[in-house]
C-alpha cells in the first residue's frame, strides 16, 4: 500500500497498547482516546478535511489493485503502464489557491518523493503562488483506468530558472509521472536549472497530459475533490490575478475567477478570460456573467489586448465606447460591478511602455472610468490611487500580496453591501448568448432623446480628456 509510518495516526484507549506501539514504531504518531485532545485532534482534521470528497481507503485500494495486475500481468512494465492510459492535468497559477492548504501538506508530508527535501508555513503556498512576478507554480493531479488519485504533485519555479518546490506523493511511484512532469516544464522553460533534482526528464510515452482549462477536466478534478458548489454569484475578471481576490477575500467558494492559460495553452485562451475588447462585437455575450463582476481595468491599458487596433483608434473611439457598452451592459442586465483602475504615479520601470501603458494612457483611461462610471449607479470604481503606494506595486498593472489583500478586503466589503442591499436577480442575456450589439444598438435608439444626449456628452468628454492630458 505504500503506507509510511509518519504518515499514520494510531488512537486507542489502551495506554499499554499506545506505549507499545511508540516502542516498536516511534515514527507513528498516537494518541489516547479518553483525553480532550484526542476529541480535539479529531475535530481539527475534521474541519480540515471537511470540503475533501476523496477517501484515503479509496485511494489505497486503487494501490492494491495496479499492484496486483502488474503482478500478474504478462506485460512488460512500460506497456503495463501505457495500458493504464494514465493522464496527467497540470494546474498553474491563480488556479492552485484552491488547493493551497492540501499542497501545503503534500509539502510537509512527503518525503521520499520531496526532491527538493522543502518545507512550507501555513499560508506560504498561497503567498508564493499570488506573486506571479517571482513564481511559476504547478499542481499535479492524475487519473487512470484504476480510478481518480487526485493532487499528486506540486512544482514550483523562481523566475522560470530555479526549481524551489518539486514534491510528489507516494501514490505515483513508479508510474513515471515526476520524469513527464519535469520534462513538461523543460519544455515550457527551456533556460529551467533542472540540476537541483534527481530526476532525469526522460520522455514518458504512456502518459497523456490534459489542459485544466477543458471544461470537462476542469469539472471532473472539482467533482472529484471538493463537495459540490452553489452556483457563483461573483466574477472577478482581473486576468491573471483574479484567483487571488477570490482567496484572500475568503469568497472563493461563492465566486468564479479569470486566470490567463493563453501563455501555455493558446487554443484556450477565450475560455476563461475577459478583455474589454469583446464589446466591439458580439464576443462579449459568449461568456457568462454571474449578478456581481469585478472588473480589473488595469489589464486592458495593453496593446496586446486589442489587436488590429492603433493606438489613435484605440484612445479615441475603442476605449471608451468599449466602456459605455459595458457600463450599459451591467446597468441594462441588472448587475452590479466594481471597477479597479490602477495607480497613475510609479518609477518608469514599473510603467511597461514596451506594452502601450505610459503615464498619458494610465491617467487618460482611468479618467474615462471615472467620468463614465458616474452616469451608472450600478457601477462603482475601486481606485488603487487612494488606497495603495508605489511601493506596493510589482509594476501598475501587477501587485504585491500585501496589495492584493488590501483590493481583496475592498472586494469583500463591496461584496456584503450589495448582497445585503440589491438582492436583484440579473436579466439573462437576449436571445440567450445570441445577442450582439446590433440589439444593443436597437434598444439605443428606443431610449429617450434625454439618455441619447447624455452618452453622446460622455463620449465628447472622454475624447476632450485624451486631447487635455
Amino acid at each position: 500500500m505504500q503506507l509510511r509510518a509518519q504518515n499514520v495516526l494510531f488512537i486507542d484507549d489502551n495506554v499499554h497498547n499506545l506505549n507499545e506501539v511508540k516502542y516498536l514504531l516511534p515514527e507513528i504518531l498516537t494518541l489516547d482516546a479518553t483525553t480532550e485532545l484526542c476529541d480535539q485532534t479529531l475535530d481539527a482534521l475534521m474541519e480540515q478535511t471537511k470540503d475533501i470528497r476523496k477517501s484515503r481507503v479509496q485511494e489505497y485500494r486503487i494501490l492494491e489493485a495496479r499492484l496486483r495486475d502488474s503482478q500478474t500481468s504478462n506485460l512488460p512494465q512500460e506497456e503495463f503502464l501505457r495500458s493504464c492510459n494514465i493522464r496527467v492535468a497540470m494546474v498553474h497559477r491563480m488556479d492552485n489557491l484552491d488547493f493551497a492548504q492540501r499542497i501545503e501538506e503534500l509539502i510537509n508530508r512527503s518525503n521520499q518523493l520531496n526532491f527538493t527535501k522543502s518545507r512550507v508555513e501555513p499560508g506560504a503556498v498561497s503567498e508564493m503562488v499570488s506573486d506571479i512576478l517571482r513564481y511559476d507554480c504547478f499542481s499535479i493531479f492524475v487519473w487512470d483506468n484504476y480510478g481518480y488519485h487526485g493532487l499528486v504533485g506540486f512544482a514550483a519555479l523562481e523566475k522560470e530558472r530555479q526549481i524551489v518546490h518539486f514534491v510528489f506523493s507516494c501514490r505515483i511511484m513508479h508510474m513515471g509521472v515526476e520524469s513527464w512532469t519535469l520534462c513538461e516544464l523543460k519544455r515550457l522553460f527551456p533556460q529551467l536549472d533542472i540540476s537541483t533534482v534527481p530526476v532525469l526528464p526522460t520522455p514518458v510515452g504512456w502518459i497523456r497530459g490534459e489542459s485544466f482549462h477543458d471544461d470537462a477536466v476542469r469539472s471532473k478534478i472539482y467533482t472529484d475533490e471538493f463537495a459540490a458548489k452553489a452556483e457563483p454569484q461573483l466574477r472577478i475578471m482581473a486576468n491573471c490575478q483574479s484567483g487571488a481576490i477570490a482567496h484572500f477575500s475568503g469568497l472563493a467558494s461563492a465566486a468564479m475567477f479569470d486566470n490567463a492559460p493563453q501563455a501555455f495553452d493558446p487554443a484556450n485562451y477565450l475560455d476563461r478570460v475577459f478583455y474589454l475588447r469583446f464589446f466591439l462585437s458580439e464576443e462579449y455575450a459568449n461568456q457568462h456573467y454571474p449578478r456581481m463582476l469585478v472588473y480589473g481595468a488595469f489589464v486592458d491599458y495593453a496593446n496586446g489586448y486589442w489587436p488590429g487596433i492603433t493606438n489613435n483608434q484605440l484612445e479615441s473611439i475603442a476605449y471608451p465606447q468599449c466602456v459605455v457598452r459595458f457600463c450599459e451592459f451591467i446597468e441594462q442586465s441588472g448587475r452590479t460591478a466594481l471597477v479597479i483602475i490602477p495607480l497613475e504615479e510609479a518609477p518608469d520601470p514599473k510603467i511597461p511602455s514596451r506594452l502601450g501603458v505610459t503615464r498619458q494612457r494610465l491617467a487618460y483611461f482611468n479618467a474615462i472610468w471615472r467620468r463614465i462610471a458616474e452616469a451608472y449607479d450600478s457601477v462603482e470604481i475601486l481606485d488603487l490611487n487612494t488606497i495603495a503606494t508605489e511601493a506596493e506595486a510589482l509594476d501598475v498593472r501587477h501587485y504585491s500580496v500585501p496589495l492584493l489583500k488590501k483590493i481583496a478586503d475592498l472586494t469583500k466589503s463591496w461584496y456584503d453591501r450589495k448582497s445585503l442591499g440589491d438582492a436583484v436577480t440579473p436579466q439573462a442575456l437576449p436571445g440567450h448568448g445570441q445577442t450582439n450589439l446590433q440589439q444593443l444598438e436597437i434598444e439605443r435608439l428606443r431610449r429617450d432623446v434625454a439618455k441619447l444626449k447624455a452618452e453622446r456628452d460622455i463620449l465628447k468628454a472622454a475624447v476632450y480628456m485624451k486631447d487635455a492630458i
